[in-house]
């Protein structure tokens, strides 16, 4: 392990921390701090990409070696990893119970792959996202679910985001409501009163597509740090593991810093009047649509970092910042009807509507609809990531 231990080592010197680097400094921050921290899952141990390294295993005698549970401080807190077998509904709901029942425990629950949450849908179901309503149980549960259209078969690409988003209790998505500031003497909503409220607290869980690690940091923590519980549920990298532009920097974890609901890219030089369109995006996406057309300055990229809630401030913010006349597209990598497409376009013409816009729905650029979460073949999958830059790069000329 001298090889991974020495390039973090010499990662870190430079200042520069990726994915795992981030959650290893969220773990022990909140050890350091004498909070409980669990890891379960298929291969958590290593991580299923090789990432994660919490467990070192000397290979001449076999013997384990786990840091964060020798940590050289009275109070720190107490650090389990589990490696767990391909039973994820009886798995699952042992953590969501666990968690319930240790309101100071960080728990987290990760897949090998994102898709393979669904045999635990009866958990998630009647436990992880509607547990609080039907029973009052608060619950800090947090499910990492590895997700992304990068060319592998179907059963080894989607989290499904779009079913998590429908289990959400928002009720951002109809065009006539209005959303209410928030007010912590507020009433309950009446059936027929046309506002809904959408703070933290106000639903069932949340649900982050983060794609930086500081923002992956800043999750982890915030989950303990509040004065509440909410099941959190976490589309994680694959790709993004090793991409040489997914790093942070300590200042973007110092004190002070808190987790961004959206990244907004401007190019340098350019102003409102300079922009002709504004991409509102979510996922890896991100850093494909910088590296193809960065070099371009006559739009806006946003990406979109949380979606439960949804963070229609800070959008709503950065969209009244351009012209009336910009046209405004959504980018994913997902199918059309999956990912977040169905979730967010409602909340974004509602949005555009408010502010004025002269566009009234947003252009969609991104897969067809398919019945399967990924084609499974290299050709095909390479045809439609052609396909979604050719149209992105019409629309931005």
């Amino acid at each position: 392990m001298g090889f991974y231990v020495d390039e973090r080592i010499k990662q870190v010197e430079q200042g520069s921390i990726d994915w795992a680097t981030s959650e290893a400094i969220a773990v022990g921050s909140l050890l350091a701090q004498g909070y409980n921290v669990r890891f379960a899952g298929q291969d958590v141990e290593r991580g299923t990409f090789s990432h994660r390294h919490f467990v070192l295993k000397d290979q001449r005698n076999e013997n384990k070696v786990t840091p964060f549970s020798e940590l050289p401080l009275p109070t720190a807190g107490r650090f389990q990893v589990a490696n767990s077998p391909l039973s994820e509904a009886s798995i699952l709901g042992f953590e969501w119970g666990y968690a319930s029942e240790s309101p100071q425990n960080l728990v987290i629950w990760e897949a090998q792959f994102g898709d393979f949450f669904n045999t635990a849908q009866t958990v998630i179901d009647t436990y992880i996202t509607s547990g609080e309503h039907k029973w009052l149980r608060q619950t800090g549960l947090v499910l990492l679910l590895p997700h992304g259209m990068d060319g592998a078969g179907p059963e080894h690409s989607s989290c499904r985001i779009e079913r998590f988003l429908q289990l959400g209790n928002s009720d951002g998505g109809y065009i006539r409501y209005k959303l209410a500031d928030h007010n912590p003497e507020r009433h309950t909503q009446g059936e027929n009163e046309p506002i809904f409220y959408e703070t933290h607290q106000d639903l069932n869980f949340h649900f982050a597509y983060p794609t930086t690690p500081s923002n992956y940091f800043h999750l982890l923590r915030r989950q303990m740090l509040r004065n509440y519980r909410k099941p959190l549920i976490v589309a994680s990298p694959k790709t993004l593991l090793r991409h040489a532009k997914c790093v942070s920097t300590f200042e973007d974890i110092a004190e002070g810093t808190a987790f961004k609901p959206i990244l907004a890219y401007r190019p340098k030089n350019n102003s409102s009047a300079d922009v002709k369109k504004v991409i509102v995006a979510t996922g890896k996406i991100y850093y494909e649509v910088l590296e193809k057309f960065g070099a371009r300055n006559n739009f806006v990229l946003i990406n979109v970092e949380e979606l439960m809630p949804f963070p229609e401030k800070a959008l709503k913010n950065e969209l009244s910042q351009l012209g009336k006349d910009s046209e405004v597209i959504y980018l994913q990598e997902e199918h059309m009807n999956a990912g977040a497409f169905t979730y967010i376009e409602p909340r974004l013409r509602r949005i555009m509507r408010e502010l004025n816009f002269k566009q009234s729905d947003p252009i969609y650029i991104g897969r067809r609809a398919l019945g399967a979460p990924a084609v499974g073949y290299q050709k095909r999958h390479k045809a439609e990531v052609d396909s979604i830059f050719k149209a992105l790069d019409e629309n931005l000329k």
